[in-house]
């Protein structure tokens, strides 16, 4: 084994984390709970993300196993987050804070402790590290599925209670195909937690037809601040969460005032679940004990939270505030489609626009009659200009969509386009 060459205990405590290389993840699984216990801080990674933190680090085990040098105060757990915008940002939590987090999990398990951990993706982010963890944290060893190898799923042999972890994108891939072979899952998948974005209502009917109707948490947050609310299943599709115990939520302006109920603002959140400190070049705002990651949202008079994305998905079109991610939701349900992007571009006169992203070719006929309905129930200034057909949509290594990519892709070929149209013969 690779650590047998590796004394532990003789690993600083104070002023180094170990950082495990994605190759050998799998290897490394069933370690971590040893190194927990041994008060070790961790993570996941390669030398190329490494090379990102501003910290010095070297090898101590030929490309297996880098040391990162930096003082700590407490036994801390190291991830990372593409975030929204495709930036990395490398998160330092204390294990204190994640087991915070796990006690939520636990009061919702109940009598399903044993349920076994299913996630997909890479130990190196966020929400594949935590479900890893938080199984383990009941002496469960968690299984590990490579993001988009469908088939990897099938070959899970055992007959345990199941808890599925992942995001929408993940889960949608897995859903969809036995929804095309008409079949439903033979395991026993009791709970599936969802991060990362909402889900559909498609997507949620359908996660209830292949898995024999799961109880389903959606859970809003970041890896700042893990858990601010759950959705639990009985409540409605809104976008309504329930705040969890021991997380306080303000809803300030962008003066710090306090806003009444209904009004959106900027959440400031107070949490025995916040993550200590970025390692990389990122900056954290904050008020007293308080701090905003630019998530926005607003507070119902149940005092039940609405999240409406972060501040730089709202756009300006034509006069309007428009949540572009909102939008999306409520364009995808209104035209009953199963996968569709909502972008907004700029024209020359740096105006902006929206442009609808579909998977597969339409009629001039149909794509007249969604701008009316869309008219109808929006109003105008939520029409998309245009519509662009993405066959292939390209993801994160988070296993959230690459909007970045996917918008840079279109901006050149509607670049090129308009370098044809205006080219003199």
């Amino acid at each position: 084994m690779f650590l047998k060459n590796l004394d532990l205990q003789k690993i600083d405590k104070k002023s180094c984390i170990l950082v495990f290389d994605l190759s050998f993840q799998h290897e490394f699984l069933s370690l971590l709970k040893t190194l927990i216990d041994l008060g070790l801080s961790f993570g996941f990674g390669n030398k190329k993300v490494l090379e990102t933190i501003p910290y010095p680090f070297e090898e101590i085990l030929s490309h297996k196993i880098y040391s990162i040098k930096i003082k700590l105060k407490e036994q801390s757990i190291l991830c990372f987050s593409s975030g929204t915008d495709n930036r990395p940002k490398a998160i330092l939590r204390s294990i204190k804070s994640w087991h915070n987090s796990f006690s939520i999990v636990k009061k919702i398990l109940k009598n399903d402790l044993d349920a076994v951990g299913i996630f997909f993706g890479k130990l190196t982010h966020s929400l594949p590290l935590f479900s890893c963890l938080e199984s383990l944290s009941r002496n469960q060893l968690p299984i590990l599925l490579p993001p988009l190898k469908i088939l990897s799923f099938f070959e899970i042999k055992s007959n345990s209670n199941f808890i599925i972890w992942s995001t929408p994108v993940h889960l949608h891939f897995i859903v969809d195909y036995f929804i095309k072979k008409k079949t439903t899952s033979k395991k026993n998948i009791r709970y599936v937690f969802i991060g990362g974005t909402s889900l559909t209502p498609q997507l949620k009917e359908n996660i209830k037809e292949v898995f024999h109707n799961p109880l389903i948490y959606e859970f809003f947050g970041s890896s700042e601040t893990s858990f601010i609310s759950i959705k639990h299943p009985e409540d409605p599709i809104q976008r309504y969460s329930r705040v969890c115990d021991g997380v306080s939520v303000k809803i300030l302006n962008s003066a710090h005032q306090k806003l009444p109920s209904s009004k959106r603002g900027f959440l400031w959140i107070k949490s025995n679940q916040l993550f200590t400190r970025y390692l990389s070049k990122h900056k954290i705002k904050r008020l007293g004990s308080y701090i905003c990651i630019d998530d926005m949202g607003s507070r119902e008079k149940n005092g039940w939270i609405r999240f409406e994305g972060r501040s730089n998905e709202w756009i300006t079109i034509s006069g309007n505030n428009i949540n572009i991610s909102d939008l999306e939701i409520r364009i995808q349900k209104l035209l009953d489609l199963d996968e569709m992007i909502l972008l907004e571009l700029s024209d020359r006169k740096k105006e902006n626009y929206l442009v609808l992203v579909i998977k597969q070719q339409i009629s001039n006929f149909i794509w007249s009659e969604w701008k009316c309905r869309i008219r109808n129930q929006f109003g105008s200034q939520c029409i998309p200009r245009l519509f662009h057909v993405f066959s292939h949509w390209p993801l994160l290594a988070s296993g959230k969509l690459d909007r970045k990519k996917i918008k840079y892709e279109i901006q050149q070929s509607l670049y090129h386009c308009s370098e044809k149209k205006y080219r003199s013969p």
